[in-house]
């Protein structure tokens, strides 16, 4: 297969700002430099036609379509994109046998979750997928192991606490992917993207999100095949 994958911009999207703290215990406010996240707003035109408005850290911006498409169940594997071209607030993605005429207009999907307009699968699959059939088990300390490495490994929430994350872990608790954004289904999106493009098999995978947004974070794993999920507080 043939395709042309512009390199992402894959910095850290935190910038240095004068801010509030407000400090309820001690009852005062005070001016200081702090670090925060930066989100920005992507559009995104599937075999030419404006598909969806992303608003996302403007970080992993490939492994985000191609997280997105795999849950949505617009592709079925990343083979049948044939391009994708990232430029500074647009992405075009070509996919073949694929025709989005269905959609009446374009999806709108914030960092907020439930306040985005949101393509269902059944638009896009003409069937549902099966209950996952792996047969893997895990153990309790790996489910407590995932959380604390998912917690750890996530640089920007600990130099700013302004994200949230998600990761993949195999069944023995090893990391196979992890990806951070404001919002939390867009973290989601991000690691299975990344997870896609190293090849994971989603059947024997783990995947742990911070949050509990059972909507956005369940639904994916059902054309993935991905046999756990784990929720986890900061």
């Amino acid at each position: 297969m043939e395709r042309e994958i512009k390199k992402d911009l894959n910095h850290l999207p935190i910038i240095k700002r004068k801010v509030l703290r407000v400090d309820l215990r001690e009852d005062h406010i005070k001016s200081i430099m702090d670090e925060i996240v930066v989100e920005d707003e992507i559009d995104v035109y599937i075999n030419g036609e404006h598909y969806a408005a992303f608003t996302v850290l403007p970080s992993e911006v490939k492994e985000l379509i191609i997280g997105h498409l795999l849950s949505e169940g617009i592709i079925s594997r990343i083979e049948m994109v044939n391009d994708i071209r990232i430029s500074r607030n647009k992405v075009d993605v070509q996919i073949d046998n694929i025709k989005i005429s269905a959609l009446k207009k374009p999806q709108i999907i914030l960092a907020e979750c439930g306040g985005s307009w949101r393509v269902p699968a059944w638009l896009w699959m003409g069937t549902k997928g099966s209950r996952n059939s792996s047969g893997m088990k895990v153990s309790s300390e790996t489910i407590m192991k995932t959380s604390q490495t998912l917690n750890l490994m996530a640089k920007v929430y600990r130099r700013t606490g302004g994200t949230h994350s998600s990761a993949l872990f195999d069944e023995d608790g090893k990391l196979l992917a992890l990806s951070e954004d404001v919002s939390r289904h867009n973290a989601v999106d991000k690691v299975v993207g990344k997870a896609a493009l190293n090849n994971v098999d989603f059947g024997r995978a783990i995947l742990a999100s911070t949050g509990l947004s059972l909507i956005h974070i369940s639904e994916p794993t059902r054309p993935l095949y991905i046999s756990y999920a784990v929720f986890c507080l900061k």
